[in-house]
C-alpha cells in the first residue's frame, strides 16, 4: 500500500501521458466507441491524466478528488462526487443521471450509464461496489477478472446477492425458485458437504462447485469446476479442475441430503442420483454408463476451450439475463438457443423450473415488464395469446418487486393476472419469468424423444435436442406413442370443429375413440372423445352427458391422445419422500372430471359416472382441480361421487385430481425410467453376418457393450419380411459387435433391413432359465419385491393385505450389487419386471382406496360400464388353480423333468415332433457334471434352452391321441453347439417351487428323443419353461421394443403381429410358419387378438377359421385339446366380434372382451386372465373350472373336457346377457354336448 501510495504520489507531481498503460482512454482500452477517440488529446472529454481523477489533498486513502470535472467539456452525468469506497455505480431502479466515478461519463456503455435508458444489458449488473475488482487500474479499467482470492459476490452479485428482497442463490426464502442455496462468498475451498441449515452450512459457496480464476484463467478456461466436492488428496487436491459436471455433482447428489431452503414444490429434501444406497464409485460408474450419460459441448470460450455437459444438458439455468441474439448471456435460457448452432451454455445455479430442468423447446417466458397494477402485469406489444400462461407461475427475478412467484390466472396479448395480489407492485424495471407449474418430466424427456419439428428443433432428425448425440427411430418416436397428432382449430362449432390444415392429412375415422385435449383458450386442459372425424379435418366429439357444448373458439389447440395409455399427466409430481420411504398406499388417488354440470356453477359435489369406486376410500384426501388452481378436502365419497369439505365454483367436464395432502397421484417417465441409470438396450440394424454369427457394428447408435455382455441370452433376428429367427449367444465381442450362437441360422442375417433384439427379459445360468427380466430401460427404478404367497380357499383369491412388500431400488439388478435383490434360481421368485409395475397395479399403491381402470368394459350399444383396478399380485399368485407365469412358471406343464424319479411322472402327446439319437450325460471336462452329448442326430436349430429330452426308450402306441405317462425327462438349460448342451432334473419340492440337479453325470450312450413338448402350441421362444413379463402382452406392439406406453387397444393390450413369421422344427425339418397365411386377408383387422403374438394361430384358430365352423385347425394336434372340436359346432358364434355388439350390427352371442378367445378363457372379470382360483364346476367337471383358464366369460361353472377316450365335450353358458358377455345359447343345466371325432391329444 505505502508503495502504491508513493507511485501515486510520483504521478500527480510529475504527471503521466495519456499512452502510460493505467490510464482509462480509448487507447489502452482498445474502444471505439467514440470515432475520435476519448480520453485523448482531440477526442472526446480532452485528455486524461492521473490528475483528472486524483490529487494530493483529498479525505480519502485512494485520493480520488471528491469532484471530477472533464478535461474538455463536460461530462454528460455532471462533475462526479465521489463519496464511497465500495458503491461505484449503482442502476438499481434506474435513473437519468448518475455522478458515481464510473456512471458520470458513460454513455454508450451495456451497463452503468449515467442514464439508464442507454444501458443494452439491464440494471442488475454489479450495483453497489468496487468496480476495480474486476475492472483493474494497472489495465486502464479494462474489463477484467478476479486475480483470485476475492469474495465472489463482489462481481457476481446478480447471483449472490445478501439483500433479503433480492432474486438470487442467497435469498432464504422459500418456494420463490430452486437454487442451490449459498450461505456465503467467501473465495476459499471446502470438503465438508452441508445437509440442511445445521450441517456444514458455511460450505454453500461458489467455491464448493468451482475452482476460483486464478486456476482457470490461465489456460482451459471451460474447466472452471472441481472434480469432487468432497475429496482432496494429495494427487487431487480441492482446487483440481475438469471442464465435466457428472463426477461433481454426483460427488454431493449420491448420498441424501435436506435442502437449506424449500423450493416452490415443497420438496426439502433432495433425491439420491441415481437411487440411494450406492456408494459414490457405484453410483459414478451408473450414471457415467446409463444412456443419458453422454457429453453435450458447450459453445467456446474465448480460450477456444468447452465444457463437456452431461449433467447440466437436462438440468440447467434459466437465468438469461433478458438479452437478444448474440447476448453475452451466462448461461441458461438464453444459451439454449436450439436454432443457433453450437450456442448452448450451462450452468447449474438457479431457475424458475422445477428440477433445475432444462428450459430446452417448453413453453417458457423471459421479458421485462412495462408496467405492473396490483394483480398484473403488463408487457410491451401483444407478444402472447390468449390464456397462453393459464396457470403457469411467474416470477419476478429483478428490478422492483424481485423475489415474488405468482400463478398467471389468465392473460391477454400482453396483460397477465394472477392469483391475489403483489406484495410489491413491479414497475418498468422488473424482470420476469413466466414458466410451467410443475414442468411435467415428460417434456423434459420429449425434448429429445420426439421428431424433429416436435418438440425438439428442425434439422435434427436422428439426433439428440442438441444435436449432437445419435438416436434410435424408435426412441425418436416415443412422444408419438403417446399423442396421435396435434392442431389448431380453424373453424369451430358446438362439439365439432375443422382444422384445415389436416385436409388431405387424415383419412376417414382415423381418430375415432381416441382422446382430444384442449390446450389453450377457454377449454384448456378439458378432454373429449372423438366420435369421427374425416379427411378434410372435420372433428365430431362424443358429447359429455346433460352437457350442452359450447361453440370451440378458432385458434385454439388441441391434442390428439391414444386411447389406452399410461396417462402421463401435466399436474402429478415426484416428491423425494415417494422413492426414499414410500409405504403401502404411497400412490392413492385417481383422476377425472365432472359429468354432472352442465353450466358453470357452485358445488360441493363432484358426479363422475365414469367410476366406480367403494364407498369412503377418499376420505381425507384432497381434490386438485388443475384448471381452476384450487383444492379441497374429500369428506365423503360413493361409487361415483365426491362430497368436498367447502364449494368449488367449476365448468362443465370440469377436471379433478385425488391425492393426498402431500401431493397428488401421478404417472410420469420416472415411475418407470431413472434418468440416470437407465442402460441402452441392445437392439437395432443388423450389418453382418454369417450362418453362426451376427454383427451389430457401432455407428453411434449400437454401442460397444463388454465383451460377453450377452453370452447366454436369446438373440431374434427380425427380416424385413417379418421372419423371425431365435438362436442361444454363446459369446459377444465388442471389438467388431459379433454375436456367436450356438446354433446356426436358417438364412444368414445381414441383409439390408434385417434387425436384432437381444432378449433381455430371459438369460441362461448355470441353474437354469432365469426369465422375467426387466429391461435396461429400467435400471436404477424402484419396485416392489412381493411374497408371502400361500395357497388360497378354492374360489377366492388372497387378500393384498396378506402378502409381504419389500421395496428396493433397482428392478433391472439381479446381482444384488446395485440396489436390486439376487435372483433365487430354482424356480424361486427372482427379481424381475413385474417388480416394477406392482409397486403401482395393485395393494402395495393404493391399499383399498383402487381407482377407477383406465379403460371401461363396453356394457351395451355405445355404452361403458366403469370398473375399477384390481390387485394384480394376488391374481399371479403362483398358488392360483391358473395363473400367466409372471412369479414362476405356469401349471400346465404335461412333460416334467422326472429322470431318475419314482413318483413323478410326465404325460406327452405323440403328436409333438422330436428328434432322436444317442446320448451320454457327464463332465464337459472342466469340472461342470450334466453336460450331454448328442450322436446319431443334432439339435434343431430351432432349440432353446427349456426343451425336453427323454433318456432311455419312449413307450407309446404313436396315435394322435393317446399319449403316453412316462418318467426319463430331463430339461436343456443351456445350448453350446449342435450336439453339446447341458440338462438338469428335478429332485423335490412342490411346483412351481421345486429344486433341480445340474450335476447329472455316468449316463452312457442312451437313446434321446428331444421335442419342445408344449413349446410346440407356442411362439418361439415362449413355451411351459417361460416365465413372462408384464409387456408380453402390454403395449404399443409386439415388434415395438419400447415398453408399455399407450395403445390403440383397450387395456394397454399390444396388437397382434398379424406379418409374424417364425420357424418351427416339424418332423424332421424346420419348417416356416407365416400368420399372413394363416390369417389370410382378414389379418390387419385381427390385431386386437394379442393372445396370438404367444400362442400360435395356427394352433388354436383364427376368427376366420372359427367363423367358417371348420373342424380341423392345420396344427391343432399340437394342442392337449383340438380347437375344430368347437369351431366345428358353434364357431361362427364363438368368434362373434365384440365391435359388432358395440355398434349394435350383426352377431348376437359376442364376448364384450376384444378378444374372442376370452369366451372360454380368463373372461369371468376384470383381471381374470391374469389368474383365476375357481372352484369345480358344478356339471360333471372333476377338476376346478379355472383349470387352463377356463374361468371364461360365458361359463355358469361348467364345462366337461374332452378325453383321449371319450369323445364328448360340454359346455353350460350364461343364462342371461351378463356385463362381461352376450352368450346365453347353452344355459345351464341342459348345456350343449359336443360329439367330434376328434380325440383330446393327451390327458392332463
Amino acid at each position: 500500500m505505502i508503495k502504491r501510495l508513493a507511485l501515486l504520489m510520483v504521478c500527480i507531481l510529475t504527471g503521466v501521458s495519456a499512452s502510460a498503460t493505467q490510464i482509462h482512454n480509448s487507447v489502452n482500452t482498445g474502444s471505439t466507441k467514440w470515432a475520435a477517440g476519448w480520453g485523448i488529446t482531440g477526442g472526446q472529454y480532452g485528455q486524461f491524466t492521473c490528475t483528472t481523477c486524483h490529487t494530493m489533498n483529498t479525505s480519502n486513502i485512494k485520493r480520488i478528488k471528491s469532484t471530477i470535472t472533464a478535461p474538455s467539456g463536460s461530462f454528460p452525468g455532471g462533475a462526479v462526487v465521489f463519496n464511497s469506497m465500495t458503491s461505484f455505480g449503482n442502476d438499481a431502479g434506474g435513473h437519468t443521471t448518475s455522478k458515481h466515478v464510473c456512471e458520470v461519463c458513460h454513455s454508450k456503455n451495456k451497463y452503468h450509464n449515467y442514464n439508464t435508458t442507454n444501458n443494452t444489458g439491464g440494471t442488475i449488473h454489479n450495483n453497489n461496489a468496487d468496480c476495480t475488482l474486476c475492472h483493474q487500474h494497472n489495465q486502464a479499467f479494462k474489463p477484467g477478472e478476479s486475480p483470485g482470492g476475492v469474495s465472489c459476490g463482489q462481481c457476481h452479485s446478480d447471483l449472490y446477492n445478501s439483500a433479503s428482497t433480492a432474486y438470487s442463490m442467497h435469498n432464504g426464502t422459500a418456494g420463490i425458485n430452486y437454487k442451490h442455496y449459498m450461505d456465503n462468498d467467501t473465495a476459499a475451498y471446502s470438503i465438508l458437504l452441508p445437509n440442511g441449515n445445521s450441517t456444514n452450512v458455511t460450505s454453500r459457496r461458489c467455491l464448493m462447485c468451482h475452482v476460483d480464476h486464478d486456476k482457470f484463467k490461465v489456460s482451459n478456461r471451460a474447466a472452471n469446476l472441481r472434480v469432487y466436492a468432497n475429496i482432496s488428496t494429495a494427487t487431487n487436491p480441492k482446487s483440481s479442475r475438469t471442464n465435466t459436471d457428472i463426477t461433481l455433482c454426483v460427488s454431493c447428489h449420491y448420498s441424501l441430503s435436506t435442502k437449506y431452503v424449500a423450493g416452490p414444490n415443497g420438496e426439502t429434501q433432495s433425491m439420491q442420483i441415481p437411487f440411494q444406497g450406492l456408494s459414490f464409485q457405484n453410483a459414478t460408474t451408473l450414471v457415467k454408463t446409463s444412456t443419458h450419460g453422454y457429453a453435450v459441448l458447450s459453445q467456446t470460450f474465448k480460450d477456444s476451450s468447452s465444457f463437456n455437459a452431461t449433467c447440466n444438458k437436462c438440468h440447467n439455468d434459466t437465468i438469461g439475463k433478458n438479452g437478444g441474439t448474440g447476448e453475452g448471456n451466462k448461461s441458461g435460457m438464453n444459451g439454449q438457443n436450439g436454432s443457433v448452432a453450437g450456442r448452448y451454455k450451462f450452468g447449474n445455479h438457479m431457475s424458475t423450473q422445477n428440477n433445475m430442468y432444462s428450459v430446452l423447446s417448453n413453453s417458457f417466458y423471459q421479458g421485462t415488464a412495462a408496467s405492473g397494477a396490483a394483480s398484473t402485469l403488463t408487457v410491451s406489444g401483444t407478444p402472447w395469446t390468449t390464456d397462453q400462461w393459464k396457470n403457469f407461475a411467474i416470477v419476478i427475478t429483478g428490478g422492483t418487486g424481485a423475489g415474488q412467484r405468482k400463478i398467471i390466472t389468465t392473460n391477454t396479448t400482453s396483460v397477465a393476472t394472477i392469483s391475489g395480489t403483489w406484495t410489491t407492485i413491479p414497475d418498468g424495471t422488473s424482470s420476469f419469468d413466466i414458466v410451467k407449474n410443475p414442468q411435467q418430466t415428460e417434456n423434459v424427456c420429449f425434448a429429445c424423444h420426439s421428431k424433429a419439428g416436435q418438440n425438439k428443433p428442425s434439422g435434427t432428425a436422428g439426433l439428440d435436442w442438441y444435436g449432437q448425440q445419435p438416436m434410435k427411430s424408435n426412441l425418436e418416436g416415443i412422444k408419438n406413442l403417446f399423442i396421435g397428432d396435434t392442431g389448431s382449430v380453424t373453424t369451430g362449432g358446438a362439439g365439432s370443429f375443422t382444422d384445415s390444415s389436416k385436409s388431405g392429412v387424415w383419412t376417414v375415422n382415423k381418430w375415432a375413440g381416441y382422446s382430444l385435449r384442449y390446450e389453450s383458450g377457454a377449454l384448456a386442459g378439458q378432454t373429449r372423445i372423438i366420435q369421427s372425424n374425416d379427411a378434410t379435418g372435420y372433428v365430431t366429439l362424443t358429447p359429455i352427458i346433460r352437457y350442452t357444448e359450447p361453440t370451440i373458439a378458432a385458434g385454439t389447440n388441441y391434442t390428439i391422445f391414444r386411447p389406452a395409455t399410461h396417462p402421463i399427466d401435466d399436474f402429478g409430481r415426484h416428491a423425494s419422500s415417494e422413492r426414499i420411504s414410500p409405504a403401502p398406499g404411497w400412490n392413492t388417488g385417481d383422476t377425472g372430471s365432472d359429468t354432472l354440470q352442465a353450466t358453470q356453477g357452485s358445488v360441493t359435489t363432484i358426479n363422475d359416472a365414469k367410476r366406480l369406486w367403494n364407498a369412503n376410500v377418499f376420505v381425507n384426501m384432497t381434490a386438485y382441480f388443475p384448471n381452476l388452481g384450487v383444492t379441497r378436502l374429500i369428506t365423503a365419497n360413493g361409487a361415483n361421487t365426491l362430497t368436498l369439505a367447502s364449494a368449488v365454483t367449476i365448468n362443465p367436464g370440469e377436471a379433478y385430481y385425488i391425492g393426498s395432502s402431500a401431493g397428488k397421484r401421478h404417472v410420469a417417465c420416472a415411475d418407470c425410467h431413472n434418468s440416470h441409470a437407465a442402460q441402452d438396450k441392445p437392439e437395432g440394424a443388423v450389418t453382418g453376418g454369417t450362418t453362426t454369427t451376427v454383427v451389430a457394428a457401432a455407428d453411434g447408435v449400437n454401442p460397444r457393450w463388454p465383451n460377453n455382455q450377452w453370452k447366454d441370452y436369446l438373440i431374434r433376428v427380425r427380416s424385413t419380411s417379418g421372419l423371425e429367427q431365435i438362436r442361444y449367444v454363446t459369446s459377444y465381442t465388442a471389438a467388431t459387435g459379433t454375436f456367436t450362437v450356438s446354433l446356426p441360422f436358417t438364412t444368414a442375417p445381414g441383409t439390408a433391413g434385417d434387425t436384432f433384439e437381444v432378449l433381455t427379459e430371459s438369460k441362461y445360468l448355470a441353474g437354469g432359465p432365469d426369465s422375467g427380466r426387466a429391461g435396461g430401460g429400467s435400471t436404477g427404478v424402484w419396485g416392489v419385491r412381493v411374497s408371502g404367497f400361500s395357497a388360497p380357499t378354492l374360489g377366492s383369491l388372497a387378500a393384498g393385505s396378506s402378502l409381504t412388500y419389500t421395496k428396493f431400488e433397482n428392478s433391472a439388478d439381479r446381482s444384488g450389487a446395485f440396489g436390486g435383490y439376487t435372483s433365487n434360481k430354482n424356480g424361486q421368485l427372482g427379481i424381475g419386471q413385474k417388480d416394477l409395475c406392482l409397486k403401482c397395479h395393485g395393494y402395495y399403491a393404493y391399499k383399498t382406496s383402487f381407482p377407477a381402470a383406465a379403460s371401461q368394459m363396453i356394457y351395451s350399444t355405445s355404452k361403458y360400464r366403469p370398473v375399477t383396478e384390481t390387485d394384480t399380485a394376488t391374481e399371479f399368485n403362483p398358488y392360483n388353480v391358473a395363473h400367466h407365469a409372471v412369479f414362476a412358471r405356469g401349471k400346465n406343464q404335461p412333460i416334467r423333468a422326472n429322470y431318475g424319479s419314482t413318483t413323478l411322472t410326465s404325460v406327452y402327446n405323440a403328436s409333438w415332433p422330436m428328434v432322436t439319437g444317442t446320448v451320454s450325460v457327464g463332465s464337459d471336462g472342466a469340472g461342470r457334471n450334466g453336460y450331454a452329448t448328442l450322436s446319431g442326430a443334432t439339435l434343431p436349430n430351432t432349440a432353446v434352452p427349456g426343451w425336453f429330452m427323454h433318456i432311455g426308450t419312449l413307450p407309446g402306441s404313436g396315435t394322435a391321441h393317446a399319449a403316453t405317462t412316462t418318467t426319463g425327462w430331463v430339461e436343456i438349460i443351456q445350448i453350446v453347439d449342435t450336439t453339446h448342451f447341458y440338462v438338469r432334473r428335478e429332485t423335490g419340492g412342490t411346483w412351481p417351487f421345486v429344486t433341480w440337479d445340474t450335476g447329472l453325470s455316468g449316463i452312457s450312450s442312451q437313446t434321446a428323443n428331444i421335442t419342445a413338448g408344449l413349446g410346440n402350441a407356442f411362439v418361439p421362444p415362449y413355451g411351459p419353461w417361460s416365465v413372462l413379463r408384464c409387456t408380453d402382452c402390454h403395449g404399443s406392439s409386439k415388434t415395438d421394443p419400447v415398453g408399455p406406453h399407450s395403445s390403440v387397444n383397450q387395456w394397454l393390450i399390444k396388437d397382434a403381429d398379424v406379418n409374424l413369421k417364425f420357424q418351427w422344427y416339424n418332423s424332421g425339418s424346420v419348417t416356416q410358419v407365416s400368420y399372413s397365411s394363416v390369417w389370410g386377408g382378414a389379418r390387419n383387422a385381427e390385431k386386437r387378438y394379442f393372445c396370438f403374438n404367444c400362442h400360435r394361430a395356427d394352433v388354436y384358430g383364427t376368427v376366420a377359421v372359427a367363423t367358417a365352423k371348420t373342424l380341423t385347425v392345420t396344427n391343432d394336434a399340437q394342442s392337449r385339446l383340438p380347437h375344430g372340436i368347437m369351431w366345428g359346432q358353434d364357431g361362427n358364434h364363438i368368434a362373434t366380434d365384440m365391435t359388432l355388439a358395440f355398434t349394435g350390427s350383426g352377431g348376437s352371442m359376442p364376448t364384450n372382451w376384444p378378444q374372442y378367445c376370452r369366451h372360454c378363457h380368463g373372461g369371468d372379470q376384470m383381471g381374470g386372465i391374469h389368474g383365476s382360483n375357481l372352484t369345480n364346476g358344478p356339471y360333471g367337471d372333476a377338476v376346478p373350472q379355472s383349470t387352463r383358464f377356463l374361468n371364461g366369460a360365458t361359463w355358469t361353472l361348467g364345462f366337461q373336457r374332452p378325453t383321449t377316450s371319450s369323445l364328448n365335450g360340454a359346455c353350460y353358458t350364461q343364462s342371461g346377457i351378463t356385463t362381461v358377455s352376450y352368450c346365453n345359447k347353452h344355459p345351464a343345466p341342459t348345456g350343449k354336448t359336443y360329439t367330434t371325432t376328434r380325440y383330446a391329444t393327451y390327458d392332463y
